[in-house]
Formats: structure tokens, sequence, C-alpha cells
């Protein structure tokens, strides 16, 4: 019988005070059945998520509606989404991003020459 109590306290003592712990942890971990890979086979980063900063690292411009940038370590283009926004227009020093019907302009900064 002492048995048995101990062992239920020890049951709730372990879901009382570690569970926070487990929900802690359980955010560093990514959902297993999400692809890893988008269907035109870019790879899929996690880190925007955590992340409400555009960091625009470069772009490669096509007139002809193939533009590409360099957001956040991602390839992207035009209709494709980082975090919760969306690639708007990619132009030849900016790229313009939608989140929630605004527009929000992301300038290449160039590098200063040595």
């Amino acid at each position: 019988m002492l048995k048995n109590r101990v062992f239920i306290i020890g049951k709730i003592f372990i879901i009382i005070f570690l569970s926070p712990l487990y929900a802690l942890a359980e955010e560093q971990y990514r959902d297993p059945f999400i692809s890893l890979v988008t269907e035109d086979g870019r790879l899929i980063s996690f880190k925007e998520k955590k992340k409400d900063v555009l960091e625009l690292e470069g772009i490669l411009y096509d007139p002809y509606g193939r533009a590409s940038a360099i957001v956040n370590s991602q390839i992207v283009r035009i209709g494709d989404w980082i975090g919760e926004y969306q690639v708007y227009r990619i132009e030849k020093d900016r790229v313009i991003f939608l989140k929630e019907g605004k527009e929000f302009i992301v300038k290449l900064e160039k590098e200063e020459e040595k």
C-alpha cells in the first residue's frame, strides 16, 4: 500500500514539475512530418519562424520575371514566403514584400570596398 502511494506521488511530481520543462524543450525541435524540401527542390529553413527580420543578402535580377533573391540565407522568387512575408517584387537593388496587405521594401546594401 505504501509503495502504491509513493508511486502515485512520484507520478504527480513528474507531471506537475517536469511537464513545463518538456514543453519548453519541445519548441526546439521541428515537426518530423513536415517536409524539409519544397515541391521545386529548395530546402526549407526553420530559422525564420523565430526571426521577424528580413536580411537581404543578394539579388540575381532578371527583367523577364525569373529574378531571385537571397533573404535570410534562403533563395526566393516572386510569390515565395519568408515567415509571414511574401515576396511581391524583385528589383535590381531591392525586394518588396507583402505582409497583411502592406508593402515592405528591403534595399540591398552595398559592401564597402577594402
